[in-house]
């Protein structure tokens, strides 16, 4: 996608990436909290284009699981982990990555981050 961005005009312009999270302090919530929030990330651009209510958006998402939701965002209690993914940003150019936790935890998730996750990134520059 970077390498598309780059030969449609992109070149020598910064690259922004928005990051998806769910975590929390157990892979249980971390995967609760993922479902809960953000089930509507496993559905298609049709899909979503078509829904006009909050009962559409239920009735879309109802079978949805926690390890299809997994698949579209980043979903773990490891606060390593959650570094190695933000780590790989950098190996493909990216300037600038923004973090949405999609909890509602998220005065620990800041707390979380900014004590083991940013160190970890920052040790690497």
């Amino acid at each position: 996608m970077i390498e598309a961005f780059r030969d449609r005009g992109g070149e020598g312009k910064p690259v922004f990436v928005q990051h998806v999270l769910s975590w929390n302090r157990s892979e249980d919530a971390a995967h609760a909290a993922a479902l809960e929030q953000w089930c509507f990330s496993t559905l298609d651009a049709e899909q979503l284009w078509n829904l006009r209510t909050p009962a559409d958006f239920a009735a879309a998402t109802r079978a949805v699981t926690a390890k299809q939701v997994s698949s579209k965002i980043r979903v773990s209690s490891d606060l390593g982990r959650h570094a190695e993914w933000l780590k790989a940003y950098a190996d493909v150019g990216v300037e600038a990555v923004f973090c949405l936790n999609v909890g509602k935890n998220q005065r620990e998730f800041i707390e979380a981050f900014s004590r083991e996750v940013l160190p970890e990134l920052n040790s690497g520059r």
